[in-house]
């Protein structure tokens, strides 16, 4: 009678990553909370709440100014300057333009 002879490893092969990961004995990642850290973060490049508070923005910062009002609310421009991370000028550009598009904004700062 002839047996039937499979391949069996004592343990299943792994990388050299898993095994020291293993050793080290990380804790078990709760992803819940990390795609939620990861949609905050999404939420903080994008932040459409300066869009819907455009007019209040300038009124308050125009409030008793003298001269030339300004055209665009600061969290506007701070919002630039965190795009501007990732962004050249010419791109940040393109984006107010979308955004012009959109009828989120009134007017593009060339």
């Amino acid at each position: 009678m002839v047996r039937a002879t499979r391949l069996w490893w004592p343990r299943a092969p792994t990388t050299g990553i898993s095994l020291r990961i293993r050793k080290i004995g990380l804790p078990k990642r709760d992803w819940r909370r990390y795609n939620e850290e990861l949609v905050v973060g999404g939420e903080f490049l994008f932040d459409v709440r300066i869009f819907r508070r455009w007019k209040k923005e300038l009124r308050k910062a125009n409030k008793n100014k003298r001269g030339r009002p300004y055209l665009y609310p600061e969290p506007f421009l701070k919002w630039q300057a965190v795009w501007h991370q990732w962004v050249d000028y010419r791109g940040l550009e393109g984006i107010v333009r979308a955004l012009k598009l959109l009828r989120l904004i009134p007017k593009t700062d060339d």
